[in-house]
């Protein structure tokens, strides 16, 4: 047996790997991985660069846990329509990508074509697969016109939405994401929506926010 494997960190040890992948968040946020130093890094978690080694064997593998670590923690509330807990996780992302530099941190990494050794793929297979698994239960309640081809509707969903925050950086900092997200479902789901389903849907920008500050203070 691998006794390192064995090993329990200490809670020092687990703060200040906390600490690193949360700087790691906020320098990728702000430079991206190419002009994101390890050194920036060790100075935002007010450690050094050995300390950051002793976490993480390389700035690929710290890119990589950003994105794996992507915050995931406020979810959409019950409803007992489908289609609206996909809107609403789509405006839940949106609005934390507003606020949260790990959140952004990791769809920045998704999107930008940096180091080849990055696997970009995670995340978006991850929300492809949200987008998914909530239209065959919005499917199975009836919610979808006949024939709608899932999978690629929601591999459509997430390629527009990754396009969406790209444009959106640019031109507001995400601060307009959450409204073009709202014109982005406005459009998708009224071609596979049901009309007396399409017409429940509430697809108010501000619903994410709504969600999350319920979340904070519940």
């Amino acid at each position: 047996m691998d006794r390192s494997a064995l090993v329990v960190p200490s809670p020092h040890e687990i703060q200040e790997k906390r600490a690193i992948l949360h700087a790691a968040g906020v320098v990728f946020d702000q430079l991206g991985f190419d002009r994101g130093t390890v050194e920036a890094i060790a100075a935002q978690a007010g450690v050094s660069k050995s300390d950051v080694w002793s976490h993480y064997a390389s700035k690929e593998d710290l890119a990589l846990a950003v994105i794996a670590a992507q915050p995931k923690e406020v979810a959409p509330e019950p409803c007992d329509v489908k289609l609206q807990l996909l809107v609403d996780s789509g405006q839940v992302l949106a609005y934390q990508m507003r606020t949260d530099p790990m959140q952004r941190a990791a769809s920045r990494l998704a999107v930008e074509q940096s180091s080849q050794r990055l696997d970009r793929c995670r995340s978006w297979d991850e929300w492809t697969e949200i987008v998914a698994s909530l239209l065959r239960e919005a499917d199975a309640s009836g919610e979808l016109q006949p024939g709608v081809e899932i999978d690629p509707f929601a591999a459509l969903c997430a390629g527009c939405f990754a396009g969406l925050q790209t444009m959106s950086q640019a031109y507001s900092g995400r601060m307009d994401l959450t409204e073009r997200v709202a014109t982005m479902w406005r459009h998708l789901l009224a071609s596979v929506a049901t009309p007396e389903t399409y017409g429940r849907l509430d697809l108010s920008p501000d619903r994410g926010e709504a969600i999350v500050t319920r979340h904070r203070e519940s």
